[in-house]
């Protein structure tokens, strides 16, 4: 996306801008940015900071992985094939291959957050991306059971009905055919970005020393999660690997909008600030699926080839699918910031967002034949980001 590419630029280019202007009266030009640190409690507790602020932030989160999908239809669902013209060459397949080896991984990222606030009232800007995530794993063979409803006469000696993985498994007989795929490359990836434009209003500070910070505005954030396969070549034996070169990849769209409300609490001891955190934001999901499948590029249909199908070809095809759900988001910080200078400050923390009725991927594969699909029916899960924060703040 190209705002996802060139965030951290705006918000760097901002905050320049804000230094260099020396037109904002009570901008960054006018809180002494290198003045040593008040930390003075004479009169009563230490107000905070007025005024354009800025606030950098290294993170290092994770996002939680999809929940378990099979590559094919997820057991207890089989297939009766045949190996062999006889009874006992017949075995009932199940899906072998699943997602629970795509792992939640740690990923760098940053925030920026800027603003300005004048006599306790005020506006911030909050934009945060994380790297791209990547994962791969490569499996020797997996089983495959695709949803193949039969729609063509029995075989006399089988007694299994034409289907499209349907074809010879002996001299003049015909019945199900097994699938297997060989050296098989899963890969699945994340990319996730968010932007905030919020009012701010904070409360008088406590006798205790503790601020509320009270807003409300708008948020957007944007989870995008891609799932792919791809299937070796043929490796060769009794009974061939009639897909191979398959491949198909599901992504899954996430544009989650709408109005967020949150209240921030910090209290300052000496050089020291803790503060605690959350958000809520009541999300729009604004999904869209595309899904591109490749299958068996290297059949001939109506060759007769002894285990290869007799009707099924190379399929190609391009699905797109929308819906609309509620995703409620939530976001808790934890944060425990230094002060340096009067303005600049050092800050570590913790931030977690949760998230409802995301897509994912690997949920939305119809693994139907003769040409898969996508299934709306699982568009709706929950995931969690969380991580350390690590940064910087001028004037917060």
């Amino acid at each position: 996306m190209p705002f996802n590419r060139t965030s951290s630029r705006v918000a760097i280019g901002l905050f320049a801008i804000l230094l260099a202007s020396p037109t904002f009266g009570q901008g960054p030009l006018g809180f002494q940015i290198f003045a040593p640190a008040d930390v003075s409690t004479y009169g009563g507790a230490i107000e905070p900071n007025e005024g354009y602020f800025f606030q950098f932030d290294g993170l290092y989160w994770s996002v939680s992985p999809p929940k378990t999908s099979y590559v094919g239809l997820a057991p207890p669902a089989k297939r009766e094939v045949n190996y062999g013209p006889n009874v006992i060459d017949r075995v009932d397949q199940y899906s072998t291959l699943n997602t629970s080896q795509i792992k939640d991984q740690f990923s760098p990222g940053n925030r920026f957050e800027f603003g300005r606030v004048e006599d306790r009232n005020g506006w911030f800007v909050s934009i945060y991306q994380i790297r791209d995530q990547e994962q791969d794993a490569t499996i020797p063979a997996a089983n495959v059971v695709f949803n193949d409803p039969p729609f063509g006469p029995a075989d006399p000696v089988t007694l299994q009905q034409q289907a499209y993985l349907w074809g010879p498994v002996g001299t003049g007989v015909n019945g199900n055919l097994p699938v297997t795929l060989y050296d098989v490359l899963m890969n699945h990836s994340i990319d996730t970005w968010g932007v905030e434009l919020m009012y701010l209003h904070r409360m008088r500070t406590c006798h205790n020393g503790g601020t509320f910070e009270l807003f409300g505005g708008a948020r957007y954030l944007e989870f995008n999660d891609t799932f792919g396969i791809q299937a070796g070549a043929d490796p060769g034996g009794t009974v061939p690997s009639f897909l191979a070169g398959s491949s198909w990849e599901s992504v899954a769209e996430n544009h989650v909008v709408g109005p967020e409300v949150g209240l921030r609490w910090f209290k300052k001891q000496g050089r020291w600030t803790l503060s605690t955190e959350g958000r809520f934001m009541a999300g729009l999901n604004c999904q869209n699926i595309h899904e591109q499948v490749n299958l068996g590029p290297n059949l001939s249909p109506g060759s007769h080839t002894t285990f290869y199908p007799t009707v099924l070809g190379p399929t190609t095809a391009t699905y797109s699918a929308n819906a609309r759900e509620f995703s409620p988001v939530i976001e808790l910080r934890l944060e425990g910031r230094y002060q340096i200078t009067r303005a600049i400050s050092f800050h570590a923390g913790w931030t977690g967002v949760w998230m409802d009725n995301i897509a994912r991927g690997s949920g939305t594969i119809d693994y139907s034949m003769p040409a898969m699909g996508i299934d709306m029916s699982r568009n709706r899960e929950d995931l969690l980001m969380n991580g350390l924060t690590l940064g910087f703040d001028v004037n917060r």
